[in-house]
């Protein structure tokens, strides 16, 4: 993990149901380490992104908001290996970097 000077992260959780104990032990690990270095998840410009959405056995994205995205922040469907949702989920974490520097820029 780097996370020094971090402007915004993309969580890409594998949707197959047998890498979700992975998928978990990495989000928490993300948590730690973002706190860590000073960084509140819910201020740091943050995106979710569901990937293997094409296979079987997935995951619904409903279990897989409440599993992570209680907060509902956004994200994206992927099926990265064909492109889908890769420039999409890109796109939407960039708007948020963005967002928040013209807001700091504000202050």
């Amino acid at each position: 993990f780097i996370l020094k000077g971090v402007d915004g992260i993309v969580f890409v959780v594998d949707s197959l149901e047998e890498r979700m104990e992975a998928n978990i032990e990495a989000f928490e690990t993300l948590s730690t380490r973002l706190k860590r270095h000073g960084y509140d998840m819910d201020r740091v410009p943050f995106v979710f992104q569901y990937n293997k959405r094409d296979m079987p056995g997935a995951v619904s994205v409903q279990e897989l908001q409440t599993t992570f995205n209680p907060k509902n922040k956004i994200y994206f469907e992927a099926i990265s290996n064909r492109g889908v949702g890769v420039m999409e989920t890109l796109q939407g974490v960039c708007e948020l970097v963005i967002k928040g520097l013209k807001g700091s820029s504000d202050n």
